[in-house]
């Protein structure tokens, strides 16, 4: 009895459903969507169980059909589909967005019953880019599997973060994110990073460690302390923005694996962005198939959470509203002025007098009334720069 289970599980667990990977629907981009579809496509891939439609194949499909699909296929629409595509599976999903969270939804339908088989989904309280690390999580429990199948190597030699004048407490937090992200693809037995690392080198090599430019140096570093990989993290600033970049090196031939880069619009968004690029670059070590994300991923975070950034925007805001306030007070003064003056002048017998002054008194109502809105604007910039 218990053979006939094994055998039957590794039956349907057998590579011979064709399946079709459909493009996620929902909030963000259609660069965003389609970047996120390629990864579950590339993760489904690499789980082996099916056998994934060629996207040429769906591509090609007849228009009808095509405008069905996307627009949302249901019930007869999802047999025209199987029949067309010689299709017994489709994988379609969701993406969204409720108050500052993430969320990623992906279903496995039965084209012939129409029925779902599995379902899957992901929330994060973050930065889109989060989600990335979980996609392999996704499609192993669409997949029938408890986790993906992984070739994990011996390890890796991460080497110390380069992150320019950045302040101490950042490169503190940005190193322990660029370890933890990088344990977090489950590639890796062993990670060696830090004092670990650092024991291990020869001295001859603990300043080249800090200052590599190239995969050649990456490697080099790597070979020394007998790992088949090595890794090397990039924090540049310009601007008030963040480029980082990831770039894995093979030691035994020096070869660059993967080089993937991000710019973050802050300080506080360095963390995603080195989540992203760090999940995408080993991705990509091992499945050069993978999609390459960093044309098409943006930090969802808004400019400015930084609170440096933050104070500086307060800051602008706040001369900016009171200088406003300013003018709109002597604006509308130097109105009152005109206009009280014109008054005192409207009981003139001198017609061409008395048509001066009533044009001198409409006048001064005029700047008065801009005064005002001028004043009113200055107020406003300037409360808000206390609450923004």
């Amino acid at each position: 009895m218990w053979v006939s289970s094994v055998v039957l599980s590794l039956l349907l667990a057998a590579p011979n459903q064709r399946v079709a990977v459909h493009d996620l629907t929902g909030w963000g981009t259609l660069d965003l969507r389609q970047a996120l579809t390629a990864q579950v496509r590339s993760a489904l891939q690499r789980a082996n169980v099916f056998v994934l439609i060629a996207t040429e194949e769906q591509n090609a499909l007849d228009e009808t059909l095509a405008k069905q699909l996307e627009e949302g296929c249901e019930d007869e629409c999802l047999d025209s589909l199987g029949q067309a595509l010689n299709a017994q599976l489709l994988v379609r999903g969701s993406l969204g967005q409720v108050g500052k969270a993430v969320t990623l939804d992906l279903k496995l339908v039965d084209l012939a019953t129409r029925k779902n088989v599995r379902s899957a989904s992901r929330r994060v309280d973050g930065v889109v880019e989060d989600l990335l690390p979980l996609i392999d999580g996704l499609a192993a429990e669409l997949s029938g599997l408890e986790r993906m199948p992984i070739d994990d190597v011996e390890g890796i030699a991460i080497l110390p973060l380069q992150a320019g004048n950045a302040e101490n407490k950042d490169r503190l937090t940005w190193a322990s994110t660029m370890v933890s992200a990088t344990d977090r693809t489950g590639r890796f037995r062993a990670l060696m990073a830090d004092d670990r690392l650092t024991r291990r080198l020869p001295k001859t090599l603990h300043k080249q460690a800090r200052a590599c430019g190239e995969e050649t140096c990456v490697a080099s570093i790597a070979k020394a302390v007998k790992l088949p990989y090595g890794l090397m993290v990039t924090v540049e600033s310009t601007a008030q923005m963040y480029r980082v970049s990831a770039l894995v090196a093979r030691t035994k031939d020096a070869k660059r694996m993967a080089l993937e880069t991000m710019t973050a619009p802050d300080r506080f968004s360095v963390p995603a962005a080195l989540r992203a690029v760090l999940t995408s670059a080993v991705t990509r070590t091992f499945d050069p198939s993978a999609p390459q994300l960093h044309s098409a991923m943006k930090i969802s975070v808004i400019a400015g959470a930084d609170p440096k950034l933050r104070k500086q925007r307060s800051s602008l805001l706040r001369y900016g509203g009171l200088g406003l306030l300013a003018v709109g007070s002597g604006l509308g003064g130097y109105g009152y002025v005109q206009t009280t003056s014109a008054a005192s002048g409207l009981d003139s017998t001198d017609a061409s007098e008395w048509t001066q002054r009533w044009q001198q008194g409409k006048t001064g109502q005029t700047m008065q009334f801009a005064g005002v809105g001028v004043a009113a604007v200055g107020t406003a910039l300037t409360v808000w720069s206390f609450v923004q």
